[in-house]
């Protein structure tokens, strides 16, 4: 019985990478905006293998029931059903900040995961909850910092500091640094949970002149906090200003605000499409799955 990776361009890469047998999506709506997807090719199948792309400015919500629909479907045809995700939404609300809020990440998840063996994401947003406190089926959550990191090897690792934005982006700029040399240091944040703003400070008394500077980032929405902090260390004379980061959702102007800084340079994924991506995620994915000492589902 064969294999299949159900989707767009991700899942074409990701099928060619892992031998399995590739079934496109087709997308259509109706007039009043409801979703109508449909997988081609479909067919009973031991395996399958579902991730759909994501692009800036789409709708998540659309994506989500696209996502939902097309899963039932393949539980029909398939034995186990892998669930891919590039970038998990919903996952910053972990916590009900005011009284009244869902805690939407531990909602959106027990929906994902209803027609799943297994669900895969990239760098997803875990502060308080973790992604094995939001599924209950088998997950893994893949970082890509480690291939952002690769992008800048050739700059000096004696003059080059890394910058996490907060505490919670410390294990990014850890992952980030490993293969490089590079030093890192963490701001601290402050949060108000009322209007949402953020506020972020350098750690006091830390020398950034002649230095080349790198923020990493899972994801990149607005980009106001982090010009809030780009405020901060233009003050100093600096060398280099450059951005590393997954999830490029880039909301708005906010690729034009990034450019207007004139960084060394600004690297990503393509977890979300956008373009500053360079680093492939399906790359790493194909790792892990054809890894049967990380994967262990397939022995089951």
């Amino acid at each position: 019985m064969i294999n299949i990776v159900v989707g767009n361009n991700l899942a074409h890469s990701l099928a060619e990478l892992i031998k399995f047998q590739f079934c496109p999506v087709e997308m259509k709506k109706f007039c009043d905006g409801e979703v109508k997807p449909r997988i081609k090719n479909i067919r009973q199948s031991n395996w399958g293998i579902l991730m759909l792309d994501i692009y800036q400015d789409e709708n998540i919500n659309d994506y989500l029931v696209n996502f939902f629909l097309l899963a039932a479907r393949m539980k029909q045809s398939c034995k186990k059903v892998i669930g891919v995700i590039p970038y998990l939404p919903y996952s910053r609300q972990d916590k009900e900040f005011v009284k009244g809020e869902p805690v939407s990440g531990k909602i959106i998840a027990a929906h994902i995961e209803k027609n799943l063996d297994a669900f895969i994401t990239f760098n997803s947003h875990n502060h308080r909850l973790k992604l094995n406190d939001l599924f209950s089926i088998p997950n893994y959550n893949i970082s890509l910092f480690p291939e952002l990191g690769e992008y800048f090897k050739k700059f000096p690792a004696d003059n080059t500091l890394v910058i996490a934005p907060d505490q919670e982006a410390r294990d990014f700029a850890q992952d980030f640094c490993q293969n490089t040399g590079f030093q890192y240091i963490v701001c601290h944040k402050k949060r108000n949970i009322y209007t949402n703003k953020v506020k972020l400070q350098l750690p006091r008394d830390f020398d950034l002149n002649n230095k080349n500077i790198i923020i990493v980032d899972d994801i990149i929405a607005s980009g106001n906090t982090l010009m809030n902090l780009v405020s901060q260390i233009k003050k100093q004379n600096i060398k280099s200003l450059s951005f590393a980061f997954v999830h490029g959702l880039l909301v708005g102007d906010t690729e034009m605000a990034f450019k207007k800084l004139k960084p060394k340079l600004i690297v990503s994924t393509n977890t979300i499409f956008n373009e500053f991506m360079k680093v492939d995620c399906a790359k790493s994915l194909a790792l892990l799955i054809t890894n049967k000492n990380k994967f262990k589902l397939w022995n089951k």
